[in-house]
């Protein structure tokens, strides 16, 4: 499995052809539904590509934040100062490690989705198992949604993007831990 280390430049990049494809697809959200931590700077870099493509000022950001997720080695500051093949090898094994850990319900912060957004795009930067996705979604009623990431790491993850850039391919963002 590669491991690609992504600079804000890149990001913004990426998350703007994010967004092409789903101007494309002609779906035209109403909200964005940014998952929180990591999905809030490509779910606003989206917003505002697709505010300017579609030149529609009124789509909405809306942040759902995780109160616990499970944290792994990835999470200590240390790992910063290791060598990139070894900080590679050690996400390629923390991302293993979560396939296996049991399913636990996530915790989300209670988001009130406006009345008006019946159509929600809802961003993260990437699944690695789908469990977060999936918490999400079985929270939401009555909206027509599509779910858009950066990557998606595994072959089956519990929820299947409708919009993605990558597949098998583990992205590290501007903003991890492990970030040189």
């Amino acid at each position: 499995m590669l491991v690609k280390t992504v600079d804000i430049n890149e990001l913004h990049e990426l998350c703007s052809r994010l967004a092409y494809e789903v101007y494309e697809s002609a779906y035209h959200p109403d909200c964005i539904l940014a998952v929180l931590n990591g999905g809030l700077k490509p779910a606003e870099i989206i917003c505002k590509e697709l505010s300017r493509l579609y030149n529609d000022n009124s789509i909405e950001l809306i942040h759902v934040g995780v109160n616990k997720k499970n944290r792994n080695f990835a999470s200590f500051q240390i790992l910063r100062y290791f060598p990139i093949g070894l900080l590679n090898c050690l996400r390629i094994i923390s991302l293993k490690i979560k396939r296996v850990v049991p399913f636990e319900k996530t915790c989300f912060i209670k988001v009130i989705i406006p009345a008006r957004c019946q159509n929600i795009l809802i961003v993260d930067d990437a699944i690695d198992t789908g469990k977060t996705l999936l918490s999400i979604l079985n929270e939401l009623n009555n909206v027509n949604f599509k779910t858009a990431v950066l990557t998606v790491t595994i072959d089956n993850p519990k929820v299947t993007p409708h919009y993605n850039l990558f597949k098998n391919i583990i992205l590290r963002f501007p903003w991890a831990r492990d970030a040189k």
